[in-house]
């Protein structure tokens, strides 16, 4: 009987984890690099890209293999070659800088982190995790369901020295 209850709470655990953890689709990943060509200084030419995840957590690791994935099979904006480059959460004090981070699903612990090495690189942070975003830790924030929106924290960007054109500061809805 212990085991069965035991049985039961890691599976209700499981559960809600994997519930709270939600992992970046194609859609978004595309939606959040189109909102990088609206950056006043856009990306151009060839253009590393940060995918910051934590190799120790299972759900970030594999969400960041497959945005490297996709970065690598899309040609995902017009005279931009994105090459994806992993960065280790744990390393954000060292690591060296991007303009750019895709931040995977999973990652809640490191906000603050993510946050500190966005703002001493000035790197705009996208992410399908909106909660990083409500937090004040990321810049930009997508999701395709139930509707497609492109949510920005302007705390943020202001922070981290990112700069968007006023037309798409217009359309898009802060948090």
């Amino acid at each position: 009987m212990l085991r069965f209850i035991f049985f039961c709470v890691v599976s209700l655990g499981a559960v809600f984890v994997s519930a709270t953890t939600k992992a970046t689709t194609l859609k978004e990943l595309q939606l959040g690099i189109r909102t990088t060509g609206y950056m006043f200084d856009p990306p151009h030419g060839k253009t590393e890209i940060a995918i910051l995840y934590n190799p120790q957590q299972p759900d970030s690791d594999v969400d960041a293999r497959n945005v490297q994935s996709w970065l690598w099979s899309e040609q995902a904006m017009p005279n931009v070659e994105l090459v994806p480059v992993l960065v280790d959460v744990n390393t954000l004090d060292s690591a060296r800088s991007f303009r750019i981070g895709i931040v995977t699903s999973g990652l809640a612990p490191q906000f603050d982190r993510i946050f500190s090495y966005s703002q001493k690189h000035a790197t705009l942070t996208i992410t399908a995790d909106l909660d990083c975003v409500r937090a004040g830790k990321c810049a930009v924030g997508v999701t395709t369901s139930p509707r497609m929106g492109v949510f920005i924290n302007h705390t943020v960007t202001n922070a981290c020295a990112i700069d968007f054109l006023a037309g798409f500061r217009m359309m898009v809805k802060e948090l």
